[in-house]
């Protein structure tokens, strides 16, 4: 079952024409009526097995969409050979039979171990911003302002009231497991820190050395030293890594990394390339079905492949720099 994008996105460079998916969907019955017109029918959710023929992800919406001729279906009404499209969202199940699997194809599919998520809370005595990050995804949630005027224009505000909206945006996207990093100027992340001491199950950090608050803070933590001291395990931190150093490579005139489509295209074809990253600009450029084709050819020569969402700060730098890069073992 995918549970994240970067699911889906395995799952589109697993399934190939000729495939049988088994997935969950909804159909319209018509009833056919003597000397009637069929009426719109109902739309009824039912199993379908279909024989796939294409695969398109839209990485925007965060979804899979399978189509092809219907082989088997729950419904009786469900004529075999029809076409249907299924779409498929994080946390829809689905089945894959192929006729032969390739190990790439079998390492893409098999569950990995569940990287930790974390919520992010940058917050002074304006505003705040909180984020969950999650593998190289942010989501962000609307700033939170506490209503203080500046030096200028002094006006009074509920302090308590300020953090207690805090507590409930952190409280509406936190999970059991996720760590909390809170942030900011000040001596304000301290005290949003005991308030949000308050909900189930979280261990608030506070952390040093970002002196912004709100989704500015956000933005800056994500390229930070602190957030790599803190979250080295995290897909995130591994990506950024790979890409300073192709940057900084790059800035020695080594001959040791490359840089868009065409570049790695050739490092993978001489299986010279180590490290991986790419953004959803290379689906768009490249096409899906060349980009698919150069991942899973650089997966099976040995090459760590790595997604990064443009929701980050390192997702905007990989798409600037054509959408993928690539660190080499040598110049091909």
């Amino acid at each position: 079952m995918p549970e994240e994008a970067d699911d889906l996105l395995a799952l589109r460079r697993a399934i190939a024409c000729g495939d049988l998916v088994t997935a969950s969907t909804t159909r319209a019955i018509r009833a056919e009526r003597e000397h009637a017109r069929p009426d719109r029918g109902e739309r009824v959710r039912m199993h379908v097995t279909i024989r796939v023929e294409r695969v398109v992800l839209d990485s925007v919406l965060d979804r899979l969409r399978i189509s092809g001729p219907i082989t088997a279906s729950s419904h009786e009404s469900v004529s075999h050979g029809s076409h249907h499209s299924v779409t498929i969202t994080p946390g829809e199940r689905i089945t894959v039979a192929k006729r032969s699997w390739a190990p790439l194809e079998r390492r893409l599919l098999r569950p990995s171990r569940a990287a930790r998520a974390f919520v992010l809370v940058a917050v002074d005595t304006r505003e705040c911003g909180v984020a969950r990050l999650s593998g190289t995804r942010l989501h962000a949630l609307p700033n939170i302002y506490s209503g203080i005027g500046g030096k200028r224009y002094r006006t009074s505000h509920d302090a308590t009231a300020y953090r207690a909206s805090v507590k409930t945006a952190v409280s509406s996207c936190i999970s059991a497991g996720d760590g909390l990093a809170i942030f900011g100027p000040g001596e304000e992340k301290r005290r949003t820190c005991a308030t949000l001491s308050a909900i189930e199950g979280a261990e608030p950090t506070v952390v040093e050395g970002i002196d912004s608050g709100g989704e500015d803070g956000i933005h800056v933590f994500t390229r930070s030293e602190a957030m790599r001291k803190i979250m080295s395990e995290t897909k995130l931190a591994r990506v950024l890594g790979i890409v300073e150093e192709a940057m900084r490579r790059a800035g020695m005139r080594s001959r040791l990394y490359a840089m868009g489509h065409a570049e790695v295209a050739r490092a993978v074809a001489a299986r010279a390339a180590s490290d991986i990253v790419f953004s959803d600009r290379l689906l768009a450029d490249a096409g899906e079905e060349a980009a698919v084709e150069l991942l899973n050819g650089a997966e099976a020569g040995g090459a760590a492949v790595h997604a990064v969402d443009t929701s980050t700060d390192a997702g905007l730098r990989v798409s600037g720099l054509g959408g993928i890069i690539a660190l080499l073992r040598f110049a091909p």
